[in-house]
Parts: structure tokens; C-alpha cells; sequence
């Protein structure tokens, strides 16, 4: 029974490890940046009432990031643009280049520059 169990977490293994060396696409890469960054990036837009959103300076809220990724030599280059808005929900300050994130071509976070998260 072991020698089975051992043999299927070994094919799940190799499993993994074939399809993560493969290059990712700028959806994948954008993907893996948000998840990277979400608790300095939390989409707050429908976290109920304004109160509730992350208070960053005076009467402004930072609701969420957009995510900008550029394809380089050595993978690709996401930054995260954080989007605040006032009390009332208009979009008021919306700033870039907060969080830089480096990634390989098959996914791999090399480094991060910009706040920490």
C-alpha cells in the first residue's frame, strides 16, 4: 500500500514539475502577480461600505491595483498600480509603480522592488 501511495505522489510530482517549465503567457504572468501582491493589492471595490476599504491618506482609499506586464530578454516585468478613490467611490488618484515585480518565462518570482507585500 505505501509502495502505491509512493508511486502516485512521485506521478503527481513529475506531473507538476512538466507543466510549470513551460513558458507562461501575459494573463498567467499577470495572474501570478495579483495573487503575489494581494494584501497590499486587495480588490476592496466590493468590501461593503467605504469604511471598510483600506484608508491610505486623508479622505482617499486604496480599492485595488492594475497590473501592467512587459515582456523582456529575461521573462517579464509586472508593476502594480495601486487605484484610490474618495469617499463617495470616484476615482480620484490612480499611481503606478508601487510594486515591480521580475519573473522568469515559466513563472518563477526572481525579485520585487517597491512596497513590500
Amino acid at each position: 500500500m505505501k509502495a502505491i501511495l509512493f508511486f502516485v505522489a512521485a506521478l503527481l510530482a513529475q506531473a507538476g514539475t512538466a507543466t510549470s517549465g513551460a513558458a507562461k503567457s501575459e494573463k498567467q504572468i499577470v495572474e501570478l502577480a495579483r495573487q503575489a501582491t494581494v494584501r497590499y493589492c486587495e480588490d476592496r471595490k466590493t468590501d461593503g461600505p467605504i469604511y471598510m476599504k483600506g484608508k491610505v491618506i486623508g479622505p482617499y482609499y486604496r480599492t485595488h491595483c492594475e497590473f501592467l506586464a512587459e515582456h523582456t530578454a529575461d521573462g517579464w516585468q509586472v508593476s502594480g498600480h495601486p487605484v484610490y478613490e474618495d469617499s463617495k467611490g470616484a476615482q480620484e488618484i490612480a499611481e503606478g509603480g508601487d510594486v515591480v515585480l521580475y519573473y522568469s518565462p515559466t513563472g518563477e518570482l526572481l525579485r520585487h522592488e517597491g512596497q513590500a507585500f
